[in-house]
């Protein structure tokens, strides 16, 4: 999986960032965000405090439907 044949076929086929730094994207997906300047500035979710409103999400939710 962390080959850099593998890497380069998961991010040609399904855009899958490498993870293996030894991975040279070609120049058609250098556009992409692909690289790890590019997944560092990426927006994370805070799964803490996503976790705090599950509760009150499935409420409202059930309530919706």
């Amino acid at each position: 999986m962390l080959s850099p044949e593998i890497q380069l076929f998961m991010a040609r086929e399904w855009l899958i960032a490498p993870t293996n730094s030894k991975v040279t994207l070609p120049a058609e997906l250098e556009s992409l965000p692909l690289t790890p300047a590019a997944i560092a500035k990426a927006k994370r979710f805070d799964w803490t405090e996503v976790n705090k409103l599950t509760a009150d999400l499935a409420t409202a939710w059930s309530k919706a439907i």
